[in-house]
Order: C-alpha cells, then sequence, then structure tokens
C-alpha cells in the first residue's frame, strides 16, 4: 500500500482531509513542512480498525526500515512470518565441504574479527585444522594481529599478495583442513579497486565468499557495498557489531536489495562469544519488538 501525502494551510485542515479521505483510523506516518511551500504535509495509510498492531510500524521505521518494505510488513496479516519468510534464507559454514571461506566488505567492517571468531568456532565444534591468510598487506598492524590471533587460537597464519595464494595453499594443503581468507576494504566507487577484489576472490575460489557489513554503516554506502557484493557472487551476508547500534533495519533492507540469503550475526570483540547464526526468528523479535 502506498502512502499518500496531504496538503493545507495548517496541520489542523491536513488531518482533517486525511479523515475524509481514509476515515478516522487513518495512520499518520509524518507530519512535515511541504517542501518549496508554506503549506502542512502530512503523510498517511488508510486502515480499517485492528489492521495492525499499534506501534508495529513505529518499531520498524525506527529501525530504519524503508518505508514501503515498513507498510508492507506492519499491513500483513501475521507480520513476524512476514518478516521471517524475508529473512529466512540461510547460508553457514557447511564444513568439510567449505574449506575455503573468504571475507570481502568495507574498511573497518569487521571481518578479520568476524573470521576469527568463525575459525574458533570450527576448532570447537569440528577440531579442524584452520589457516588464517591476510590479503592485506598494506594496513599497518596487520601483521602483529595476525601473530595474536595465530597465538590465541592455534592457527596457521601468513599475510601475502594475492599472486602468492596459490603457493601458499598448497603448501597448507597437507596441514590445514579449513583456509579463511581475509581482504582489504576497498572503495566500491573506484572500479580498480573493484577489479582488485575480483582478482582476490579469483585467486582463492572460496565456497563460501561472505560479504561482511557493519549494522551501523551509512544506509546508502552500505546499499553501494551490497551491488558489489553481489556482483563478486557473494554466498551470503554476514553482519557485524550488532551491540554496537539499536538499529537493525539495514539487514533486512540489504536482503530484500541483493536477494542474498543471510548468515551470521556478530557482535563483541571477544573472540569466543558474539557469532550467531542469523535466525529469522532472534531478528523478528529485535526488529518487530513488543509490537510481534
Amino acid at each position: 500500500m502506498q502512502a499518500r501525502a496531504f496538503r493545507a494551510a495548517t496541520t489542523h485542515e491536513a488531518l482533517a482531509l486525511v479523515s475524509r479521505e481514509f476515515g478516522p483510523d487513518a495512520l499518520i506516518l509524518e507530519t512535515r513542512r511541504a517542501p518549496a511551500s508554506r503549506h502542512v504535509e502530512v503523510l498517511a495509510v488508510p486502515a480499517s480498525r485492528g489492521s495492525w498492531e499499534p506501534g508495529l510500524l513505529p518499531a520498524l521505521l525506527a529501525h530504519g526500515v524503508d518505508l514501503s518494505l515498513a507498510l508492507e510488513l506492519a499491513l500483513s496479516p501475521h507480520p513476524a512470518q512476514a518478516l521471517g519468510a524475508r529473512l529466512g534464507r540461510l547460508r553457514l559454514l557447511d564444513w568439510p565441504r567449505d574449506r575455503r571461506v573468504m571475507a570481502v566488505g568495507p574498511t573497518g567492517a569487521g571481518k578479520t574479527t568476524a573470521l576469527a571468531k568463525l575459525a574458533a568456532r570450527a576448532r570447537s565444534a569440528h577440531g579442524c585444522r584452520v589457516g588464517l591468510v591476510n590479503l592485506d598487506t598494506v594496513r599497518p598492524g596487520a601483521q602483529e594481529q595476525g601473530r595474536i590471533l595465530a597465538r590465541l587460537l592455534d592457527l596457521e597464519i601468513a599475510t601475502c599478495e594475492p599472486a602468492r595464494l596459490p603457493g601458499l595453499l598448497e603448501e597448507w594443503g597437507g596441514r590445514v583442513d579449513l583456509v579463511l581468507a581475509d581482504t582489504p576494504g576497498r572503495n566500491p566507487r573506484l572500479p580498480e579497486q573493484c577489479e582488485q577484489l575480483e582478482a582476490m576472490v579469483a585467486s582463492f575460489s572460496p565456497q563460501l565468499l561472505l560479504g561482511v557489513i557493519p549494522v551501523t554503516m551509512d544506509r546508502q554506502d552500505a546499499l553501494r557495498w551490497g551491488e558489489v557484493l553481489r556482483d563478486l557472487g557473494c554466498s551470503a551476508l554476514l553482519f557485524t557489531k550488532l551491540d554496537e547500534s539499536e538499529r537493525w533495519g539495514l539487514v533486512l533492507e540489504m536482503v530484500a536489495k541483493t536477494g542474498l540469503p543471510l548468515s551470521y550475526l556478530t557482535s563483541s570483540q571477544d573472540l569466543w562469544e558474539g557469532l550467531e547464526p542469523a535466525a529469522p526468528e532472534v531478528l523478528a523479535r529485535r526488529l518487530l519488538g513488543e509490537a510481534a
């Protein structure tokens, strides 16, 4: 259902227009000053009494969910089921089928920490030997961080250029069961940097390619990255920093825009905690809140 804008000289007059057109049970979405005008503009949608739970639409909008998508969910007879249907596809690490996992995403997204958590989970759940290769040869402190992770998690670890990847993978072939590849952040607006990411993916040939996005990221920047991740052929989306934001709407919108399934959600800097499958019921409770 599309929202409709009503304009009048005063808010009272605009609300009267809404009531006349949509009836007394209309839902008022926003009251604002009309662009380039002295008029007041009221954004509203019609509804019959009891057709939605009070507070459901505001809860979704408070999370930053796009208005049209929020309306679709709020007006659904079963909002939680409708939301779950949109979020229900999961693509998790399936070891030993997945022996090469790569993380791509913006600078500062938390790719290294997410992979370290995944390494700890794989060692604990499957007892497999894990290698972590860092393809960011420029970032200050990357090698020292790698040495710390190797010591804490008992990993094979290396930092190398993409051209050296085939030789490293051959070297690790007999002593590593699972290889995780960390990539540098790139500017999605620069074609040459996107091509560098494509070359890294091609050199590694991952069975599981994770697009890593922090929920704290600007919406427009995240959606631009979504296009890059889809073009790279990502297997699934992994969202980080869920403990740093009260707004999780970006998760829903990225899934809707990219068509990619979800994988994991991460929070905290603790390497042994804060990694969980992106279960639809968990996200639904957070997004719909008490209104669910």
